[in-house]
């Protein structure tokens, strides 16, 4: 009798523990919404559009100017701060530079009137202390990224 009540209970127990149902949790298939973002704190968003096309420039060896910025948004995923900042530029000419070795400053020698959006995205990733800045060219779709490790240096 002692056994039978122990399979029983052994068995119930087995029985409530298979079948048992999870907890539905809420989980987001897809990541927040963006928000609007006023471009002051903690990085001017004029500073990140003028990074993204020096880096799109060091990347592709085309060179854009910047004219105006026209969306700011932040979101926050998986505890990294993302900082979007959508803009216009212009591709620009640019003055030959001597084959020496001194870097002079970029002369531009004339620009398209043809607006092109781009794209560049912060991301801050605070636990690790490392910046990410991606930058898109939305016409052709070209992307490039760049890491810079804080606070080695003043970034932007």
């Amino acid at each position: 009798m002692k056994y039978l009540t122990t399979s029983i209970t052994l068995a119930i127990v087995i029985f409530v523990t298979i079948n048992g149902q999870k907890q539905n949790s809420q989980k987001r298939s897809s990541p927040r919404a963006w928000k609007h973002w006023d471009g002051k704190n903690p990085f001017p968003a004029r500073e990140i559009a003028q990074n993204a096309t020096t880096l799109f420039y060091q990347r592709s060896g085309t060179y854009y100017q910047l004219v105006n910025i026209y969306s700011k948004q932040t979101r926050k995923v998986h505890g990294t701060r993302r900082y979007r900042v959508q803009f216009n530029a212009v591709k620009c000419r640019l003055k030959k530079q001597p084959k020496s070795g001194k870097k002079d400053p970029i002369r531009v020698v004339g620009c398209v009137r043809k607006n092109t959006p781009f794209e560049a995205i912060l991301r801050y990733n605070t636990p690790i202390g490392k910046l990410t800045l991606f930058v898109t060219n939305l016409l052709t779709g070209k992307s490039y990224e760049k890491i810079y490790n804080w606070p080695a240096k003043k970034i932007l």
